[in-house]
């Protein structure tokens, strides 16, 4: 059969015919020549295995074995073939039995598809690209269909929700419990957007549950894919975990609420300056500059200074090397005089100024504390003047005072003691005091004197008479007085108080047969202790002054001063009578009733006064007792039981029946607290108060209830008790 020219010859596609026993190639046309470089004769002399690499060979062989005398074209497959010059194509062959001059042949079609192969490649390479960058994205990616079914669930999408691919394919966004409550209807509004064509892209922050039951803050990131038509395909989301970010911007945000409290919040004022301009300040500020904030933002420290320092120096100047100082790393605290605005007038202040460098948003600013000194200096001064004029009391008293500390070690003498004992301040110095007191042969008396000052630090003031020695062995008789000191409930140290009775006792050796003159020294001893007890009283007093009136320690002073005050009076009681061994208390207790009352705000507080008793004396040494009981019990009555808002109203009856003497007082305050039983353990007045009835060898008695007052009763036997009436404690 000849073949035919126009099929062959002239068809487009590269065409050959191969005799099926030799695998010669017989015939091509001029479209096969010109694809593979060879010429017509050259191709007579090959067979189809040359035109192949040699790994193709077998492929071939395989299919010309299937091939069965079918006349029908078949469609063999891809191959490669080779060109002349060595380059590879890849064709796909379509083969015909056919036979030319009595020999079997196949005419062989072929199709070049290299640049589909080719191209088919780089599709290929670009989707297992994709495919990489997909699953090793640190993103999840989720792909959805028009219907926001799930048809794509990356393998890091399975790591983060906990979900397999197996799990989710084929499921609607919700079959997945990923949304929770509220997120639900606006993942919804964003799917419905997406689906109208509303957008093209979305970004969002939401919260997925995990398989786990974790709750992840997420950012998705949402692309639509839309047909010629606007029509959605499909949605490809990334979703992004920032959880840890999240969490640091509420941690961020928390600290900035809290400095913004702090800056807004601080007893200083804080500015913040950049170069030497104020950029921010606290409401702090605004009250020291007397100025709002925008008045000062905006300035320099320079506007509101004088123009000159208090040394002499340009304000300018001299802030100018602080800012300079402090931007080299060198924290400045330096005092400065500011300018206050007030109205329309400016008035100097002293403020303490502290500058630091302080970094915000990678720049580099300068924050100023500002503290305003001027109570402070004003309180500064009161302080040296009440200081100066205690130091002057101390210095000056008239009686010899040393101050000692918990060690019976010496602190202090003034120049009364100096001259009493004979010892200069540099001799007693960090000295114990009782072995400059006292003779050897008394030392082991020294730890039971200094227990009886310091235990527990809540001893009342005690006075006593004793025997000192001074410096040159002269022995003398004092009156002692032991006043500890306690600041913030801190025993500290004591006063001692030294009174030279020395030459009264001499006279009333003179005078022990003269009673006339017996009676004008006791009078005369009796008006100096009254004397020197005031000057104790006011040193104390003075004290006090020196102490915020609401504090412990100026409240301690004042209730000593108040019980030596009550003892003062019986003195003066007995220096202005002819009986030196009774006092009548008569008009004593009216006296200190009112006192305590003018002391204490009675008039302010409205409190009325009843107070009754019978025509009553009593041996100086049950006097004296009486006379702190009542004390104590009134003033704690006028601190506690009474204030402003209400009717007060305090009895105070003193009788005696068959020789048993019974003192009352009543309130009619709120009663006492739950816990007074506790509290009385660690009050020194309710600790005094028992002791004193105990002196007496009498009982007391507390009644009180809410809303009805409280009522105290000490009972005691009349009696005439020798001894020391200042030894109040045993």
């Amino acid at each position: 059969m000849e073949l035919p020219s126009l099929l062959f010859e002239q068809n487009p596609n590269p065409m050959l015919v191969f005799d099926t026993d030799t695998l010669e190639i017989l015939a091509v046309n001029e479209s096969a020549v010109k694809k593979y470089g060879f010429s017509e004769e050259e191709f007579i002399q090959l067979t189809i295995e040359d035109i192949r690499p040699p790994k193709g060979i077998p492929k071939l062989r395989e299919k010309l074995d299937e091939l069965d005398n079918k006349f029908d074209m078949l469609d063999i497959g891809t191959f490669r073939h080779r060109t002349k010059d060595g380059k590879m194509l890849y064709v796909q062959l379509a083969v015909q039995e056919f036979s030319v001059k009595g020999r079997n042949a196949y005419i062989v079609h072929i199709h070049d598809i290299t640049e589909t192969v080719r191209l088919k490649k780089e599709v290929d390479e670009a989707y297992r690209e994709q495919q990489y960058h997909i699953e090793n994205n640190p993103l999840a990616m989720v792909k959805y269909d028009r219907n926001f079914r799930v048809i794509e669930w990356s393998k890091r999408a399975e790591e983060k929700t906990g979900y397999t691919k197996e799990e989710v394919l084929g499921t609607s966004t919700f079959d997945i419990p990923l949304f929770e409550g509220d997120e639900v209807d606006k993942i919804k509004k964003r799917m419905l957007a997406l689906s109208k064509g509303e957008k093209n892209k979305d970004r969002f922050e939401t919260k997925i549950r995990l398989k786990n039951g974790e709750i992840m803050e997420v950012l998705v990131h949402a692309s639509a894919l839309r047909n010629k038509e606007n029509d959605l395909k499909s949605v490809l989301a990334f979703i992004e975990n920032i959880s840890v970010r999240k969490e640091y911007e509420r941690e961020l945000l928390k600290r900035e609420m809290k400095y913004h409290r702090l800056f807004e919040d601080a007893n200083d004022g804080i500015v913040l300056l950049d170069g030497n301009t104020f950029i921010d300040c606290n409401q702090r500020a605004t009250e020291i500059f007397g100025r709002d904030k925008q008045d000062i933002i905006g300035n320099t420290p320079f506007d509101f200074s004088p123009e000159y320092q208090p040394d002499g120096s340009l304000s300018e100047e001299k802030a100018k090397k602080r800012f300079k100082q402090v931007r080299k790393g060198s924290p400045q605290v330096f005092e400065w005089v500011h300018l206050r605005k007030n109205g329309e007038e400016e008035h100097e202040i002293t403020v303490q100024v502290s500058l630091n460098t302080i970094e915000l948003d990678d720049n580099d600013y300068v924050q100023a504390i500002v503290r305003d000194l001027t109570d402070k200096k004003r309180t500064q001064k009161k302080l040296t003047l009440s200081n100066n004029l205690l130091e002057s009391l101390f210095i000056d008293a008239p009686v010899a005072i040393v101050m000692v500390n918990t060690e019976g070690q010496v602190e202090r003498i003034n120049k009364s003691f100096e001259d009493l004992f004979g010892y200069s301040e540099q001799e007693l110095l960090g000295e114990d005091l009782l072995k400059h007191n006292l003779p050897a042969e008394r030392y082991d008396e020294i730890q039971q004197i200094y227990e009886s000052v310091f235990s527990g630090g809540n001893n009342p003031s005690k006075y006593y008479e004793a025997q000192r020695i001074t410096k040159d062995g002269e022995e003398k008789d004092l009156l002692v007085g032991a006043v500890p000191v306690v600041i913030d409930k801190e025993l500290i140290g004591a006063f001692k108080i030294y009174i030279d009775i020395t030459d009264l006792r001499k006279t009333e050796e003179k005078l022990q047969n003269s009673l006339q003159e017996k009676k004008t020294l006791l009078s005369e001893v009796h008006h100096r202790v009254k004397n020197n007890l005031a000057v104790i009283s006011g040193l104390l007093l003075l004290e006090a002054m020196n102490w915020n009136e609401q504090s412990e320690v100026h409240k301690a002073l004042l209730q000593s001063k108040h019980r030596i005050h009550s003892m003062a009076q019986i003195h003066e009681l007995l220096y202005e009578s002819n009986d030196f061994t009774t006092v009548q208390l008569q008009n004593y207790i009216d006296k200190l009733v009112k006192t305590v009352h003018d002391s204490m705000q009675g008039v302010e507080k409205g409190v009325e006064l009843d107070i009754d008793y019978d025509d009553i004396y009593l041996n100086i040494n049950q006097a004296m007792p009486c006379a702190l009981i009542i004390n104590e019990l009134v003033t704690n009555a006028f601190k506690y039981a009474f204030d402003k808002e209400s009717e007060n109203k305090l009895s105070v009856s003193f009788r005696e029946e068959s020789e048993t003497i019974t003192i009352e007082i009543r309130d009619n305050g709120p009663g006492l607290p739950d816990q007074f039983e506790k509290m009385a353990k660690d009050s020194l007045g309710h600790k005094l108060v028992k002791q004193l009835v105990k002196q007496l060898d009498g009982d007391i008695t507390v009644q009180s209830s809410d809303g009805m007052g409280t009522t105290y009763k000490i009972t005691f036997e009349r009696k005439v008790k020798k001894g020391s009436s200042s030894n109040i404690i045993e």
